[in-house]
């Protein structure tokens, strides 16, 4: 399995500090590589209608497409999310509205970190968004 990069988990870790949340709520932050080789990165902006709040893995994607003119894909994300993955609750994962994007956004598989409370795991986007809608 491809490994995600250092540069880009370090990326993510630093963006958690650029996490907006009117809530009791710690920050969330991503780092996407893409093809063009730069990092891109995205913090969780939390609104009081959590409707029109957006995900830091979704911003990081954004943020990489809206940079060019011409297509940039996505080749490999990380996410920080320090206080999640507690040690009772090993769930973290990307969100599939997340997952979606990515898929759109790339070509063929793409390498996830993710990193929270209780350590890290890695995972193909293949493994989390097995069958991408389109």
């Amino acid at each position: 399995m491809p490994e995600v990069s250092e540069e880009v988990i370090e990326a993510a870790s630093e963006a958690v500090s650029c996490s907006v949340s009117p809530r009791d709520f710690s920050g969330l932050g991503a780092a996407v590589r893409a093809e063009d080789g730069d990092i891109y990165t995205g913090s969780v902006v939390e609104t009081r209608d959590r409707h029109q709040s957006i995900h830091a893995e979704r911003l990081a994607v954004f943020n990489a497409v809206s940079a060019h003119e011409e297509e940039n894909l996505i080749t490999e994300l990380a996410m920080n999310f320090p206080l999640g993955m507690d040690e009772e609750s090993s769930a973290l994962n990307v969100c599939g509205s997340c997952l979606h994007i990515l898929a759109e956004f790339s070509e063929g598989d793409v390498p996830i970190h993710m990193k929270g409370a209780a350590g890290s795991k890695q995972a193909m986007l293949s493994e989390l968004y097995p069958d991408p809608w389109s």
